[in-house]
């Protein structure tokens, strides 16, 4: 569990008592790079990159395979509720869950793998990914001139407000009940 270590000095905003602040270091049991591997049209595993990530959808059947041996594969198979983060470039800072894997698959090496410790809410915690709070300290540990990148060092650092879980499921109740609203009034709209 996350604890309220001593932060004060650098906290943005004041939370519900009965919060958290946290470092996502302090939530996540690892974050990894990459392997670097070429793609290849066959290979026991699919090599997951960062352009196969569009629109936050994977369309698998168009993902690349890597000819990477099974036992040097073992630590970077990803599994379902996985995050991967683009480390560097254009998207440097953009998440994508992993759902719906299909066949065993690995990442490419400028993507960086966060796996979450239980008890947190996987959804809350990707809709922080997407805040303007998450945005913010990305852009300010963003370093590179040219081209920006984060790091595994600077994303275990992250801030988070962090609520008891059942408020967790409460706030991705709310914000699904939103966006299918929203799904509605565009379709009524078209």
């Amino acid at each position: 569990t996350a604890h309220n270590t001593h932060y004060e000095e650098e906290l943005p905003f004041n939370i519900p008592e009965n919060w958290v602040w946290c470092r996502l270091g302090e939530i996540t049991k690892i974050i990894q790079y990459g392997v670097s591997k070429s793609a290849k049209s066959e290979g026991l595993y699919r090599l997951l990159r960062i352009t196969d990530i569009q629109y936050n959808k994977v369309i698998w059947e168009n993902v690349p395979f890597t000819d990477i041996k099974e036992k040097d594969a073992e630590n970077f198979i990803l599994e379902n509720g996985d995050f991967l983060f683009a480390r560097t470039g254009a998207t440097v800072g953009k998440s994508y869950l992993v759902e719906d894997l299909v066949e065993k698959s690995v990442f490419a090496s400028y993507l960086i793998r966060i796996s979450l410790l239980p008890n947190n809410n996987i959804n809350y915690i990707k809709y922080f990914f997407n805040s303007e709070f998450y945005w913010q300290q990305i852009s300010e540990k963003s370093i590179g001139i040219g081209q920006p990148n984060v790091n595994g060092t600077s994303l275990k650092k992250l801030f988070l407000p962090l609520p008891p879980l059942a408020e967790q499921h409460r706030i991705v109740e709310k914000i699904e009940h939103i966006f299918a609203v929203l799904e509605e009034l565009e379709e009524n709209i078209l």
